[in-house]
């Protein structure tokens, strides 16, 4: 089974949109949790009923998913609202692909896809995805969201790459240093825990430096508060993906 987590009434209650993940009528249904248990809605068709390898479905944001097609179903996103309305439909790859489409989004107009084979499929399902317009991280497994938090990556005129990475190694302990060009010390940061490298010399770590995080305060690296760092880095392992985008 499919799920992913949106807070449709943004009162902080969570409700679980669901798509059967395995051979099944391709349909998604939203689950309510109210104070007199759980509230199943009506489900709705998301692809056509011949098509019976299941879906898998990503959340876009509180109120939005994106469903895409597990094998044999090519590369055909659809983006649903909570009440089962069609809001995008498209293909992220030629109509001919049959590889897996995984799917992570930061808006409604921002949305990356990642073909997967099989030998990808397990490590794609858990992945880190960092905003830089929001300044803030995502952690998702098996397209839930798990964890979320603010961060504070490059100021001006520095910058945080973006694209597609993935943890290269994970460091409890980490020294930065910052020298210019003369070779004089800039910086020394010592003792910096929870030290997660995605591109070289640039992590997500804990700064213990300041305290404000959801703006930009870097020089290139993702810093994080302590809390989120340290459920990321005990979650995450070398080769988790990582999507940061602008």
């Amino acid at each position: 089974m499919g799920v992913a987590t949106l807070d449709v009434n943004h009162d902080g209650r969570r409700e679980l949109m669901v798509t059967h993940f395995g051979k099944s009528t391709p349909e998604a249904r939203l689950v309510s949790f109210t104070e007199n248990g759980v509230a199943l809605h009506e489900p709705f068709p998301t692809y056509a009923p011949r098509y019976v390898y299941g879906t898998s479905v990503f959340p876009v944001d509180d109120v939005h998913v994106a469903i895409a097609p597990n094998g044999h179903g090519g590369p055909h996103i659809r983006m649903f609202s909570a009440q089962g309305e069609v809001v995008k439909d498209w293909f992220a790859y030629e109509a001919d692909v049959r590889d897996r489409v995984l799917i992570s989004a930061s808006s409604l107009n921002h949305i990356v896809t990642a073909r997967a084979t099989p030998v990808l499929v397990s490590r794609l399902d858990r992945h880190i995805r960092v905003d830089l317009s929001e300044q803030h991280l995502y952690a998702y497994q098996d397209g839930v969201r798990l964890i979320d938090f603010p961060i504070s990556a490059a100021r001006r005129p520095w910058k945080t790459p973006t694209g597609e990475f993935s943890i290269m190694r994970k460091l409890p302990i980490h020294t930065y240093r910052w020298f210019d060009r003369a070779g004089n010390l800039l910086y020394n940061l010592p003792n910096v825990e929870y030290n997660l490298e995605f591109t070289p010399h640039i992590y997500i770590h804990y700064a213990y430096w300041h305290n404000n995080f959801g703006r930009p305060m870097s020089h290139g690296c993702v810093n994080a508060p302590y809390d989120g760092i340290k459920w990321l880095y005990e979650w995450a392992n070398v080769g988790t993906p990582v999507v940061v985008t602008q």
